[in-house]
Parts: C-alpha cells; structure tokens; sequence
C-alpha cells in the first residue's frame, strides 16, 4: 500500500467587517427648536447629529452639496461642529460613506418665513441710537426714532425679570416732539406663501398715556392694521399679516421703509378718544420678546 503524500492546505480564515449606514437622528435648529423629517422652523440653522460606525467619517449633503466631513466618536455617535445655515425653502439632509456607496435615509425640512429675539445674546446696557438702525442675527432691526424737536430717548438693553429687555424712555408723540419705537422685520421672503403672525411681549408704565402699535405693512399703498391697546401692564400685540409687498412709495413714512415691508411702530396718545391729540408726559416702553412666524398650511 502506497502512503498517500499529497499535501493538505489549510486556507486562512477571512474576516469581515461589517459597515452599518450611518443615520441622521436629531436636527436642531438655533432657537432650540426639534425638527422632525419634513417639518418646519423658523430657525437660520442647524445642527445635526446621528449615528454610525466608530470612527467612521460621516460626508454631510444639504442638497446634494457637501457641507462637512466629521467622525462618529467610540460610541458610533457623530455630529456636526458647527451650525449649518438654511436659506428659505425646502431642503435635504444625507449622511453618507465610502464616497457615497453607502447612504442614511433622506432627512426633509422646510425654513419658512419667522424669528425671535429675546434679546438674550446682547450685553446689558447696550444703547441703540435715535436714527441709527441695528441689525440682529434674528432678523429684527431695532431703530429709536424722534421728530425734530422730540427728547433723545435712544433704547437700551437692560436686565428684567431675570432675563434681558428692551427698552424705550421717554415715548411720546406730539408734533415734531414725538419719541417712538421702530422695529423691523427682515429677511423675509415675499409675496407670503401664508399669512404671517406676529406677537409682542411688552410692558408700558405711564398712567396719563396709552398706547399704540402700528404693525405697518405696504400693498397697494395701504398702511397695515392701528392696535389700541389700554392699559400698562403686561400685555401681548397680536396680529397676522396676509400679505404684503416691498413698495416703491412709502405710504407708511418710516426709515427703512424703502427696503423694509413690514414694520412694528410702538408710540403713545393721551387717554382720551382722540387718538390725534398732542399729549404730555412721556411713557416707558419694555419689551421682552418679539416672535413673527408663517402660519402652517
């Protein structure tokens, strides 16, 4: 009997690794605000943050475009490093690796026409000058205003009721004496897919006056709605706007106006029924928060 002397060989063993699609899980936008796929925010960015495997590098897509390259941590968690910005409109979101042979599912969202500003991100004791406009990251342009013989009240920041406010001194209206308050609304996109709301938060002290807002908007040449409002303790300005257009003539005269469609105009009247009389004594305006946001389909 022949011994058999073929040789037998023994293949290494193969190893595998296994790469999970990466996710996309949380969206925030910049007022702390959750977005859920195909949601919808005011917000002018974002951060996101999903999982993958660890120490993978995540290539971030908004639109098809990159926008960043970052790397899930030992516990397969990655996240932007800094805030992605929106434009108006609709928008797309993919996390995706190995050049893209590997994507996470779409994530929608929708920026529509809004902001906030609780004047939290400013200093206290801030000034903002008579005439001098001050654009905020929200999107509100703050502009004191006085006629031509009116007391220089300019606006501050200062500390209230545990956070920080506006504030007006020195309101009044009579003449060419009057002080009011201008604030603008800006980066809006226009004609209004939908109506859009805008609510005030404001204190006023002053007894012998009373006060009114003019949410002042241009279309057709028609200044937008006069509020009424009695009274000088907390209250909220409420009102939604239809629509409105940048106009080429200034029906409603306030600075800016040529460039800004839509304008808050806070100033005070004698507590009479004439709301044309020339008072006296001045009033104190505080605001705490202002919020314009388009109302959902």
């Amino acid at each position: 009997m022949k011994n058999d002397t073929r040789s037998v060989f023994q293949s290494a063993p193969l190893s595998f690794s296994v790469v999970s699609a990466p996710t996309i899980d949380s969206v925030v936008g910049n007022y702390g605000d959750q977005i859920a796929h195909a949601g919808r925010t005011i917000s002018r960015t974002v951060t996101l943050s999903g999982s993958a495997t660890p120490g993978q590098q995540i290539s971030l897509l908004l639109n098809g475009l990159a926008v960043g390259t970052y790397t899930a941590n030992p516990s397969g968690v990655w996240s932007t490093s800094s805030a992605v910005s929106l434009v108006h409109g609709n928008h797309q979101f993919i996390a995706q690796i190995n050049e893209g042979q590997i994507q996470s599912a779409v994530r929608e969202l929708r920026r529509v026409n809004g902001g906030y500003e609780d004047f939290s991100g400013l200093r206290d004791g801030q000034t903002f000058l008579d005439g001098k406009s001050t654009s905020l990251d929200s999107g509100l342009i703050i502009e004191p205003g006085k006629g031509d013989t009116g007391i220089t009240s300019n606006a501050r920041i200062n500390a209230h009721n545990g956070g920080l406010a506006l504030v007006y001194d020195n309101l009044s209206e009579g003449g060419p004496a009057w002080n009011r308050v201008w604030l603008a609304f800006a980066d809006l996109v226009v004609p209004l897919e939908r109506p859009l709301v805008v609510t005030v938060r404001l204190q006023a002290t002053g007894s012998r006056n009373r006060l009114v807002a003019y949410l002042a908007w241009a279309e057709s040449n028609q200044a937008g709605v006069q509020k009424l409002h009695a009274g000088f303790d907390y209250f909220s300005i409420n009102e939604t706007v239809k629509s409105f257009v940048f106009p080429a003539n200034a029906y409603y005269p306030i600075p800016g106006y040529s460039t800004q469609g839509l304008v808050l105009d806070i100033s005070v009247k004698s507590n009479t029924t004439d709301i044309a009389e020339i008072i006296s004594g001045s009033a104190t305006i505080i605001i705490d928060s202002v919020r314009w946001e388009e109302l959902p389909a």
